[in-house]
Order: C-alpha cells, then sequence, then structure tokens
C-alpha cells in the first residue's frame, strides 16, 4: 500500500515538477513568461501525460513479443520429426505400444444408450461408474 501511495504521488507531482523546471529555465535563458505562453505549455504537458503513462506498457508489450517471437523462430528451426515404421515390420522397433490400457474420452456422461432417460450424469455419478466399471474390468483381469 505504501509503494502504492508513493507511486501515485510521483505519477501526480512529476507533470507540475516538469512544468515548474521548463518554466523556471525558460525564465532563466532571458524569455519572459506570459499567460498564453505559460497555458499553451501546461496544454501540451497534459497531452504528453497520456503517451508517458502508457510507454512502459509499451516496453513491456515489446518485450514479451520479442520473446515469443524468439520462440517460435526455435520451434520453426527444429529438425523434422521422423516418421515411425510401421508395426508390420518386426525388424524395426514400435514408436509407441500401449500394453493393458484403458482410454476414456470426455463426451455425453451416460451409461449406455439405452438409458430411458436421456440426461446427462453428474460428476460423481459418472465417476462412480468408471470406478465400478474399473473394478468390474480388474475383476476379470484376476479371474483370468
Amino acid at each position: 500500500m505504501i509503494c502504492q501511495a508513493l507511486s501515485g504521488t510521483l505519477w501526480s507531482m512529476v507533470p507540475l515538477a516538469v512544468a515548474v523546471a521548463t518554466f523556471t529555465v525558460f525564465v532563466l535563458t532571458g524569455n519572459t513568461l506570459d499567460v498564453s505562453t505559460a497555458l499553451t505549455s501546461l496544454a501540451l504537458f497534459e497531452i504528453l501525460r497520456f503517451p508517458l503513462f502508457m510507454l512502459p506498457n509499451v516496453v513491456n508489450n515489446l518485450v514479451e513479443a520479442n520473446i515469443s517471437i524468439t520462440r517460435i523462430e526455435a520451434f520453426l528451426d527444429l529438425d523434422e520429426r521422423v516418421p515411425v515404421p510401421p508395426l508390420d515390420d518386426p525388424a524395426t522397433p514400435a514408436g509407441v505400444v500401449v500394453d493393458n490400457a484403458t482410454f476414456i474420452w470426455e463426451g455425453k456422461r451416460q451409461l449406455s444408450d439405452a438409458d430411458e432417460d436421456d440426461d446427462e450424469l453428474t460428476p460423481e455419478a459418472w465417476e462412480n461408474h468408471l470406478l465400478r466399471a474399473q473394478l468390474a474390468d480388474a475383476n476379470l483381469q484376476v479371474k483370468r
């Protein structure tokens, strides 16, 4: 909170300090400061406030864009992947082998297509159904 307060105070004081410093240098260099020059200068300082406020965001976005471009270039410069040979050839090892796996795809969570009500199951009921199915599969494996 202290840093936010200091940042807000600094944000409010910097335009005033810039205006005072500019007017001081203007007068010390031998020029006369009249009302029209002072008000025009204050209006210009106020117009410049927003771009100066956005400058850190622009720098941050440029750094992030540079990092992203570097990552994309590194990805595009990678060697092409080596295709996996077919499983028909016993002399070449398979790229990926899946043995005794169970696959579940998210979709309509129903017990079966023959259910009377077409409502989707709740997540808890779906997990319960999956656990029972896995237990039944395990029992079949044990019996074999």
